[in-house]
């Protein structure tokens, strides 16, 4: 069974690959803040405050992401997980309750910072399908799905964005490293605000 997981840091454009990837090889997406904020719904076992600590990049207990994972994933479905895992006990625990080492892909998507910096500055979101959106890329400021007027993430601050671009790079290297031991980590460029280019450097690089 598939596993593939999407490493990068905020506005690199993980969303948009994983949803490309999903459509293309019929894979089912996994968003793991919208897993969180579904979780917290469903339960009420974990308070609010959570969903600004995942805001602010910071990390949840890992009692609550197992109990996410508890609850929504299984071991032998094909899956594409987004934003999952963020350190190194998160991947440990994942590797050792739903990976399959043999069928493991690794997305490390790379972006120059200035580039993720005009991304965070255009970039908007639809609160009914919990989805971000390039301002430049749909009309009037409205989501393409549902129709909803789209706004500005209270997260989207130059403030927060560098929480999470700093713990990102204090992750990445072990997270890579870990992974490098039983997956096959494919290198996407993603310096451009053209899909079209983007999902060419996919089609380029991915064979599953």
């Amino acid at each position: 069974y598939m596993k593939i997981f999407l490493i990068g840091p905020p506005c690199s454009g993980k969303s948009s690959i994983a949803e490309y990837i999903s459509k293309k090889y019929n894979i089912q997406y996994f968003r793991f803040k919208v897993l969180v904020n579904n979780y917290i719904t469903e339960n009420n076992k974990y308070s609010k405050f959570l969903i600004k600590n995942n805001y602010e990049n910071k990390p949840y207990s890992p009692e609550m992401s197992f109990d996410v994972l508890k609850t929504y994933f299984h071991s032998e479905n094909d899956y594409i997980l987004d934003n999952y895992p963020k350190n190194i006990d998160e991947l440990k625990y994942l590797k050792k309750e739903y990976i399959d080492k043999e069928k493991v892909f690794v997305i490390l998507v790379e972006t120059k910072k200035n580039i993720l910096l005009k991304r965070l500055n255009i970039r908007l979101y639809c609160k009914e399908c919990n989805l971000t959106f390039n301002s430049n890329n749909i009309n009037l400021n409205q989501c393409p799905i549902c129709q909803t007027r789209l706004s500005r993430r209270i997260d989207d601050t130059e403030e927060i964005f560098m929480i999470r671009y700093k713990q990102y790079l204090r992750n990445k290297n072990n997270l890579i490293r870990e992974f490098n031991e039983f997956s096959n980590i494919i290198k996407i460029e993603n310096n451009t605000n053209s899909h079209d280019i983007l999902f060419q450097e996919i089609d380029s690089k991915i064979k599953f």
